[in-house]
């Protein structure tokens, strides 16, 4: 019998290799990676480990990929909710703000609230971009999970700030570092190409929000004469390295070149509802063979980083857009978005987003019977439509228990001090800056 570090038996796995589901399942786990998954009854003959999980009436599923957040932001919770568009979001309040209050320290307690939150809701691997990177990083080594960290850009002297944070963590195994570029309109054109050439040459990603909202296109095309794809082609800022966040306003023909570049694309439904940006033609980026993830932006334009309401907005926006064109999501197609197309979205979908054996075991755990999940017919549609992060119990990453039985192995220790410096934060936001000033 072979001896490995943690069994998860009698659970339904969810595998999201396919549709189909393994019922009074298990599987074992060593040295970070998924060894076997088989029945509990053919798992437990072959294998025994001084950590066996119980998952009965429990899902098994891949851990949830946000792939966009501003973690750094998250003590802004709640600052700019009287914003009615994005440039009065920005201009009015997010950028004040930050001039104000951002340092180091704000950056990392923002992402340790970041991760303790992000972790219940069963996500294991987030996208960010913003300022003091490396202060997320220390917060997500802390918190023991996975992410993509770029550096924000808005002047090409801030790349050298990108360049040496990517030296620092570029063979790091849990946080791999980005080059991210604020947006097309906020930085120059020798800028963009610049920090995309770095990105390319360090062979790490390139963060951008692009075709954000309708006005951000009229504004290029002023200034250009092309459309976001075009002017991105026209740069040669278009690659297989690129994530784009949100482009809700892309043209078929600008969806046509970002497929044939390989660039992906990540849908932040609340945040877009929120800030009035218009719904995003997933089903479209789809077709045109582009990979696409779900992410939810950071809690300023949002409230909140909680994957389960992600995915039941996300699904429910794509039933309001009445264009030809959209077409709505089922609810398998939205968990793909969470887990595997969104793996993928940040090219990480030959490493996680499905459990298989020898994938990174980057699992959760929920339950399926409260009373708000029941009865169920369907799987998918209670994952994407009944439950909630409260229905999330254990989470593992790279083979670790982050969470288990909803209590916080990794951050539990840091709580006291992370409410310490909340409630700090928020004085100095309330004391320094009046909200008529922004």
């Amino acid at each position: 019998m072979q001896v490995v570090d943690i069994l998860i038996i009698h659970g339904t796995i969810v595998p999201m290799v396919s549709k189909a589901v393994i019922l009074d399942a298990a599987l074992a786990i060593n040295s970070g990676k998924i060894v076997a998954i088989d029945t509990t009854h053919n798992i437990v003959k072959r294998y025994s480990a001084q950590t066996i999980l119980d998952a009965h009436q429990s899902l098994i599923l891949p851990g949830f990929v946000n792939g966009h957040t501003h973690v750094g932001m998250s003590m802004m919770r709640g600052v700019a909710d009287e914003a009615k568009n994005l440039q009065e979001w920005l201009n009015n309040y997010i950028f004040p703000l930050e001039k104000k209050i951002l340092s180091e320290d704000f950056v990392y307690w923002s992402t340790m609230l970041a991760c303790y939150e992000m972790i219940q809701s069963g996500i294991t691997m987030f996208a960010d971009m913003y300022f003091f990177e490396n202060a997320s990083a220390r917060a997500v080594l802390h918190a023991g999970m996975r992410a993509i960290l770029g550096e924000t850009i808005f002047i090409e002297q801030d790349i050298f700030y990108a360049e040496e944070f990517c030296k620092e963590f570029n063979n790091n195994r849990s946080i791999k570092p980005a080059f991210a570029p604020h947006s097309l309109y906020s930085c120059d054109a020798q800028t963009l190409i610049a920090a995309h050439k770095k990105s390319q040459e360090a062979r790490v990603p390139f963060i951008i929000h692009v075709a954000e909202q309708q006005d951000e296109l009229y504004e290029l095309y002023k200034k250009t004469g092309m459309s976001p794809g075009e002017y991105m082609l026209s740069l040669g800022i278009l690659s297989d390295n690129v994530i784009i966040a949100h482009g809700v306003h892309f043209s078929d023909s600008d969806l046509k070149s970002i497929a044939q570049s390989g660039a992906s694309i990540i849908y932040n439904p609340s945040s877009n509802m929120k800030l009035g940006s218009g719904i995003a033609h997933v089903k479209s980026m789809q077709e045109h063979g582009i990979p696409v993830g779900i992410g939810t932006d950071g809690v300023a334009s949002n409230n909140s980083l909680d994957s389960f309401a992600e995915m039941k907005t996300g699904a429910l926006l794509q039933n309001l857009c009445v264009a030809d064109y959209c077409k709505p999501l089922s609810p398998f197609e939205v968990v793909k978005l969470a887990t595997i197309d969104g793996a993928h979205a940040l090219k990480m979908g030959d490493k996680i987003g499905t459990l298989e054996v020898g994938k990174c075991a980057d699992i959760l755990v929920m339950g399926t019977q409260a009373f708000h999940q029941i009865p169920d017919f369907d799987i998918y549609s209670q994952i994407v439509y009944a439950s909630k992060s409260t229905d999330v119990q254990t989470v593992i990453i790279d083979g670790k228990i982050v969470m288990h039985d909803c209590k916080m192995l990794t951050l539990d220790s840091y709580k006291n001090e992370m409410h310490k410096k909340i409630n700090f934060y928020k004085v100095q936001i309330l004391s320094k800056i009046r909200y008529q000033d922004l």
